[in-house]
This record gives C-alpha cells, structure tokens and sequence, in this order.
C-alpha cells in the first residue's frame, strides 16, 4: 500500500476525518435537505393551523343547511364491495363535492359524489353518523 495516502476514519457522530482533518457534513447537508430556519417552519405550522381551523368553518356552514342526512349501505353497482351511501336533504346550498371532501378528511376513507348523492367507501354508517353529528347536524338517519 503507498504511503502517500491519507487515513480516513469516522468518529462515533458520524463525521469523517482524513488525514487529521475533519470533515462534518450530515447527509442531509450533502443532499441540499439541511433544516429549514425556525422561522420559516413556524410561519408554515401557523398557516396550517388557519386552513385547518377555516376548514372546519366551512364543513359546520355546509352542515348547518341541512334538514335531514340518510346513511345506508349499497352493494349494487360497486363491485361487490360495500359503500356508504349519504343522501342530503333540505340543503340547496350544500355543495355535494365540498361535503365529500371534508368527508374524506375527517374519515380517512374514499369519498365520490354521483346524482348528487356522497357515496363513501366500506360500510363506515356509525363512523360517518358521529362525524356529522359533531359537526353540527341535526337530524341523521340510518338505513339497512
């Protein structure tokens, strides 16, 4: 082995030394993902805490129009596999596909609008008739 070739070690932080040099750089620093300024992460979890508070504003607006909410279950037509099916009453203002949102927010499940009806996926009635309770609904039905 020559001689002419320095000694590299790295020490228990992780950081390299060759030839009595030190060199500490993270791999985060390496691959341009260093941390972000406190200031810069405190202005985005402000931001988020508006939209998430603003947003529920909005799903409490929606609800708020609505007479009557029915819940029941449906496999017809969803390749054997169960859905929810909401069908909205008293709410000509609703927005179908804003509620459906929210409703995918707030249930972590799959959510789309068809004839103006919210069909959810799996059989998540009970799950879905406490979310609208607590958002403000007033009358929420169970079907099948």
């Amino acid at each position: 082995m020559p001689k002419d070739r320095k000694k590299r070690k790295i020490d228990e932080k992780g950081a390299l030394t060759v030839g009595g040099e030190s060199l500490s750089l993270s791999l985060g620093e390496i691959l341009g993902k260093g941390e972000q300024p406190p200031e810069k992460n405190a202005c985005a979890a402000s931001k988020e805490t508006a939209k998430n508070r603003s947003d529920a504003v909005d799903t409490a607006e929606l609800i708020k129009n609505l007479t009557k909410i029915t819940l029941h279950k449906q496999n017809a037509g969803m390749g054997g596999k169960t859905a929810t099916v909401i069908t909205l009453s008293g709410g000509g203002q609703a927005d179908p596909e804003a509620l459906a949102k929210a409703l995918r927010k707030g249930l972590g499940c799959g959510s789309r609008v068809s004839g103006g009806k919210i069909i959810l996926q799996g059989d998540i009635q009970d799950r879905a008739r406490d979310w609208f309770l607590k958002n403000g609904a007033v009358r929420v039905i169970l079907g099948n």
